[in-house]
């Protein structure tokens, strides 16, 4: 799960859901979790896009391994560092929950989206494994270096 603990067991699956009054379905899983939690890559990652839109809000998108694209929007903000080229690995920040674009003034949460090419692909299935405690400290050391780093600047 790309939302630092938040457990897999708590998430409802809601790929192909109806949205926008049954106009279309929706593309992706959301996460819910309190605005201001830690979005990190669940894969080694390259961003390709950074950016807001009406619609996604303040958005990531990133090329996994295997040709997928991962797409995180609905944030906060994004994390320091985080641009076009970047090269992540699993555990490093992303960026922050949200709920901007379409979804102010709603519940703060992940819109994660996987797609192979341009089709959506349901995320949920995937979303059974967890960050090991050894992953886990390994991620929030380095996002408190990247916290205490923008205190400093």
């Amino acid at each position: 799960v790309p939302v630092l603990f938040v457990n897999y067991t708590s998430l409802y699956p809601d790929f192909g859901d109806p949205r926008g009054g049954g106009t279309r379905e929706h593309e992706g899983q959301d996460i819910l979790a309190p605005k201001g939690s830690f979005i990190v890559s669940p894969t080694d990652a390259v961003v390709t896009r950074v950016g807001k839109g009406t619609s996604a809000g303040v958005y990531v998108y990133t090329a996994a391994p295997g040709g997928e694209t991962f797409r995180y929007l609905h944030l906060d903000k994004v994390a320091t560092g985080i641009k076009a080229g970047k090269v992540l690995e699993p555990g490093d920040l992303i960026g922050y929950v949200g709920n901007t674009g379409n979804a102010s003034g709603g519940p703060a949460h992940l819109h994660f989206e996987v797609r192979d090419g341009r089709t959506a692909v349901d995320p949920y299935p995937r979303m059974k494994g967890a960050f090991s405690q050894t992953e886990l400290i390994n991620a929030l050391t380095d996002i408190v270096a990247i916290l205490r780093k923008e205190l400093d600047d």
